[in-house]
Order: C-alpha cells, then sequence, then structure tokens
C-alpha cells in the first residue's frame, strides 16, 4: 500500500463512524414492513398449499393467467 493510500485509509478510520448502515432514520426498518417477507412468504405458502395439496382454485383467482380447470376433489 502506498504512503498516500495507508494516510487516505487512516484518515477514512477516524470518521468511519459515520457511515455506519442503520444510523439515518432512513435507513431503519419500519414498524409496519418489519416481518412484510415474512408475510410473503406464509401468502406463498399458502397459495402453493392451495393450489396442489387442497387442489381448489385460489391460486388461480390470485393469477387470472392461470385458467380454473374447476376442483378436482
Amino acid at each position: 500500500m502506498s504512503l498516500s493510500s495507508q494516510e487516505r485509509s487512516e484518515e477514512f478510520l477516524k470518521i468511519s463512524s459515520q457511515f455506519k448502515l442503520g444510523a439515518l432514520v432512513t435507513e431503519s426498518s419500519h414498524p409496519v414492513t418489519a416481518s412484510l417477507s415474512d408475510v410473503a412468504k406464509a401468502d406463498v405458502a399458502a397459495a402453493l398449499k392451495h393450489h396442489f395439496v387442497d387442489r381448489d382454485t385460489v391460486l388461480s383467482r390470485i393469477l387470472p393467467i392461470l385458467k380454473p380447470k374447476g376442483l378436482v376433489r
């Protein structure tokens, strides 16, 4: 590492605490959306269960591109 690189690195390390992610309000998670990915996972799992296990038309109503084939029960 060159001397100027070393000096720049040391200068950055002195102020590095200013650049930590999550320190700004805009980088914090919002309480309303904090568990959004968990909700999405549960919804996808439920839709696939309806389609492959229950064999009902719930998924085809959610995704109109899928044509309902009627109840297979």
